[in-house]
């Protein structure tokens, strides 16, 4: 078994974002795995759940892969990460 952390969903939605206000979910995943990457437990990866296809697409384009036997869970491997904070 593989350690790997598991991210909880935040909306990636633009449905609820009017043109004055900012949406989120790319800053609020950007701090999540930059707080992952600083963190003392060690893990090979970090995996999400979409809970539909627009949100797979918005982690695939944020370069999560998808398990090849379920397509809405994702993962991206911490090294990737990490060189992502260099």
């Amino acid at each position: 078994m593989t350690p790997c952390l598991t991210r909880p969903r935040n909306c990636s939605s633009t449905r609820h974002c009017s043109t004055d206000v900012a949406c989120y979910g790319g800053v609020l995943l950007a701090d999540a795995l930059h707080r992952a990457v600083r963190s003392e437990i060690a893990s090979f990866a970090i995996v999400v759940e979409a809970k539909d296809e627009a949100a797979r697409r918005f982690y695939e384009r944020e370069s999560f892969l998808p398990f090849p036997d379920q397509p809405l869970r994702l993962f991206r491997s911490m090294a990737d990460i990490a060189r992502l904070y260099e």
